[in-house]
């Protein structure tokens, strides 16, 4: 809630605390969350090591627990934070480095995931080819999603061909997006 007010410190009180309750009430899968949303966030304050190191404890956590699917989200949100901090290319190898997400996505039937992933990170590091070709390959995929999800994936096809120069294709996604949104 505080988090959506964008008054960190708050969340951060308040997420401390409600992780001390959890402790206490011997839940162990909670603190995942709390560790995950406490990354996110130190991520908003550009407090990027303290993020890292509170998704790391999500990941612990979840080995110890033998969860491993929870990892997935303490990687997207390691990712996220790169692409955040203008580390888009160091976003890109920890994405490379995980097969186990991009494994996970694939066997979910959810590859356009991927395909958007490396479709945004090459937009973000300047090599537009590729990104153009994941782009391509990853929008059949987002015909059959939520609204939430097909905006923000038109929204990043506007970015792109916009950073191509081609203003009609960019308006043309954009509009695409913004009739979602309606």
């Amino acid at each position: 809630f505080y988090s959506g007010l964008e008054d960190y410190e708050k969340a951060k009180d308040f997420l401390f605390r409600v992780q001390k309750l959890t402790h206490e009430h011997k839940k162990p899968y909670d603190p995942m969350n709390i560790y995950n949303a406490l990354g996110k966030v130190y991520t908003a304050t550009k407090e990027y090591d303290l993020a890292t190191r509170f998704y790391e404890k999500a990941i612990a956590l979840s080995d110890t627990l033998k969860m491993e699917v929870l990892k997935l989200n303490s990687y997207g949100h390691i990712i996220d934070q790169y692409f955040a901090s203008n580390q888009a290319e160091k976003g890109l190898r920890y994405f490379n480095s995980k097969p186990e997400l991009k494994e996970f996505m694939q066997n979910a039937k959810m590859d356009y995931f991927v395909n958007q992933a490396y479709a945004n990170a090459y937009l973000a590091i300047g090599k537009l080819d590729s990104a153009g070709y994941f782009f391509a390959i990853a929008e059949p995929g987002f015909e059959t999603v939520n609204k939430g999800t097909k905006y923000w994936f038109y929204h990043n096809f506007s970015r792109y061909h916009r950073a191509r120069g081609n203003y009609k294709k960019s308006l043309e996604y954009c509009l695409k997006a913004k009739q979602i949104s309606d």
